[in-house]
């Protein structure tokens, strides 16, 4: 496909001179390269190029230069965006995103093994670097990993949400390529997220973008297994003092027996006499 063609296709979708031929002419081998793997594996039930084009990489792109407005400097020094994009499939939005912003650190996450070979066919081709493809499942990944999180026309999209939630650093970022109808389920599903208005895809009557992070109010703390074990310890010892109300016993049990996350401000507060009191058959008691 002409590189003139995309971009006269793509210009509604990029804010003017903000792309270049080089962009242009990557987009024309993926093209290429996506419809002969078509022909063998399901990536996309759009044939048309032209459609293609529209479609998948307008709107890729449409999310790449709202998340990214500058690409001179995407990330700090030496250390660049994370993104991962969760049921990469065709590679969209994440390889188009790699393509406005090269120096990201993208990770394309798709369990389809023939899916995954199709993505590392086009990151070779295209010579693009950073790109790490992992053919696992998200859940298996370490949490609050990536900067940002993209989704797009994934299956089961409220099941999916809370993993995609989950790789989100705190300070980070979730973008949805989600129809209209889909609004209410992202916003009920995460709460605690806050979210941006949503913006609609150019040249399109339902589709939005839609981005949000972790709100700040609710930001929850991760208790590694050494900080359980040692509140674990400290209830045995105060369950061990005869004058340790009950009433106190019950809230630390509830608190411990919660998920491995609190919010802030929200460990019981006990008075400095009733931790300090201690049973005479304590031998680990320093207050005898």
């Amino acid at each position: 496909m002409r590189a003139a063609r995309i971009a006269e296709l793509l210009e509604p979708f990029l804010a003017p001179s903000s792309a270049n031929a080089a962009l242009y002419q990557d987009i024309s081998m993926y093209v290429d390269i996506l419809l002969r793997w078509n022909a063998r594996i399901n990536l996309t039930a759009i044939r048309n190029p032209e459609e293609i084009v529209t479609r998948h990489f307008g709107e890729s792109l449409f999310a790449a230069t709202h998340l990214f407005p500058s690409t001179a400097r995407v990330g700090t020094g030496d250390s660049p965006v994370r993104l991962a994009d969760l049921g990469s499939g065709a590679g969209f939005p994440g390889l188009p995103i790699k393509l406005w912003a090269s120096n990201l650190a993208l990770t394309l996450i798709e369990s389809n093994h023939k899916k995954a070979a199709f993505l590392s066919e086009v990151t070779r081709a295209l010579t693009l670097t950073d790109v790490n493809i992992q053919n696992v499942r998200a859940e298996t990944l370490p949490p609050t990993t990536f900067e940002v999180v993209t989704l797009r026309a994934v299956e089961r999209f409220v099941g999916v949400l809370p993993v995609a939630a989950r790789l989100v650093t705190r300070s980070g970022r979730l973008a949805l390529l989600i129809a209209s109808s889909q609004l209410d389920a992202a916003r009920s599903t995460l709460p605690t997220f806050s979210w941006d208005p949503p913006l609609p895809i150019p040249h399109s009557k339902s589709r939005l973008l839609l981005v949000g992070g972790p709100n700040q109010e609710y930001k929850q703390v991760e208790l590694n297994s050494h900080f359980i074990h040692f509140l674990e310890w400290l209830m045995d010892r105060v369950v061990a003092s005869t004058e340790v109300k009950w009433e106190t016993n019950a809230r630390l049990s509830r608190f411990i027996k919660s998920k491995s996350r609190f919010r802030p401000n929200s460990l019981p507060v006990f008075p400095p006499e009733q931790l300090t009191k201690c049973s005479s058959r304590d031998t680990g008691c320093s207050h005898r």
